[in-house]
């Protein structure tokens, strides 16, 4: 106890010194808060204010941890030290986006998608070092190649960090462009964390029950079943004023045929969707960043797709000729834009050799992900096409 209110005192105390230290230092370089002149008038006068004043509370977060352990001669614990290596990180990410911001006289340091991938890269190395103090290691079986062996105990369940940061870069997006959140994108992130919980049950009991058979393979594909029809059902409901629903009824390739399936048959399809893409990138992934970089470049092109069926609506040009009638291809470029940098950043640990495998977790999510998308963007056969890859190894 007496550790702990000395650690918070000194604390305190650099803070009290060092931050006057500080404004001197950041005032003395020019470091000062740079205010947009579209901004509300009563910010102007914050304009010049030292700003990177984090880099106090970080070094007096570590200075009165170091003080406590040598007051207390007590040794350092991997919690500690994980939690702040992740405070130190992410604070390097932030120092280099207001640098950036300061060196160049501007309101943006880091681009979203850079930002997103330092965030990215230091949340999963994080995680690595979690999953492994909690011996949540990859399972290898005995009598699979003896070249595989030396994965045996790998972190698993990456999937989670990916999960994770598509979601955080959505709802970022979301809060810094004020934008609204659509029916097409909720039901696209749903796909992918029902899956993502599905996954996750099956990695977990491999975890527990030490061995290579999680779910049975019933349990798997009635999981998959329950959020693939939920999303089915509800994914040709929710018009908006245009009468456009999240997915469309007619089979597609980059615009809808005159093939109509119907609300029932929909609902079949999408489940043979989901369960088809999501088993193929789950047997994709199989080699050391394999599924990660592929899933990569297959989001990217959905980013490509959603961004041009934005600026092709159907709703925004006129006549109404050559163009895309999706609901909501500007939320869908965004989910597919943090979905790709969550690839991104967990393929900097993925690639081999793997210090972290995204598990059913990931593989299972990244599926889902993709076979919504191509449903809520009507290119359902084009992904066939896009995912090559994973229909290679599905055969």
């Amino acid at each position: 106890m007496i550790s702990v209110l000395y650690a918070a005192m000194v604390s305190l105390a650099v803070c009290l010194v060092g931050t006057p230290l500080a404004i001197r230092v950041f005032r003395n370089a020019g470091y000062g808060q740079l205010i947009r002149d579209d901004g509300p008038t009563s910010h102007h006068t914050k304009r010049g204010t030292p700003t990177m004043g984090g880099t106090v509370i970080i070094t007096a977060t570590l200075v009165g941890y170091l003080c406590a352990h040598l007051f207390s001669l007590r040794g350092f614990t991997a919690s500690a030290l994980l939690v702040l290596g992740l405070m130190t990180g992410l604070g390097i990410v932030g120092f280099l986006d207001d640098f950036i911001k300061i060196r160049r006289n501007r309101s943006l340091g880091l681009t979203s998608g850079a930002k997103l991938v330092g965030q990215l890269v230091v949340g999963t190395a994080f995680a690595i070092r979690f999953f492994r103090n909690r011996g949540y290691g990859q399972l290898i079986r005995d009598d699979g190649p003896t070249s595989h062996h030396t994965k045996r105990g790998t972190p698993t369940m990456g999937g989670t960090v990916i999960i994770a940061a598509t979601v955080i870069g959505y709802l970022v997006a979301h809060g810094v462009f004020l934008l609204g959140f659509t029916a097409s994108g909720l039901l696209v992130l749903g796909l992918m964390a029902g899956l993502g919980a599905v996954g996750f049950v099956d990695d977990f009991i491999k975890i527990r029950k030490q061995r290579s058979l999680g779910l049975t393979a019933t349990a798997k594909f009635g999981g998959q079943a329950v959020v693939a029809l939920g999303f089915g059902v509800l994914a040709t409901h929710f018009l908006n004023g245009h009468h456009l629903a999240p997915a469309s009824t007619h089979l597609s390739f980059v615009r809808d045929y005159g093939l109509d399936f119907g609300a029932v048959l929909f609902v079949i399809f999408a489940y043979l969707m989901v369960t088809a893409t999501s088993n193929g990138v789950n047997l994709t992934d199989g080699l050391d960043g394999l599924a990660s970089g592929a899933s990569c470049m297959v989001f990217g092109a959905y980013v490509i797709i959603a961004f041009w069926q934005f600026g092709n609506n159907c709703v925004n040009i006129d006549p109404v000729t050559n163009c895309y009638n999706v609901r909501d291809p500007l939320d869908l470029a965004i989910i597919s834009a943090s979905a790709m940098g969550a690839c991104f950043g967990f393929l900097w640990w993925n690639a081999s050799p793997a210090r972290i495998f995204m598990g059913d977790t990931g593989s299972l999510a990244l599926g889902g992900a993709l076979a919504g998308l191509a449903m809520t963007t009507h290119t359902e056969l084009l992904l066939v096409v896009l995912g090559g890859l994973y229909v290679v190894e599905t055969s």
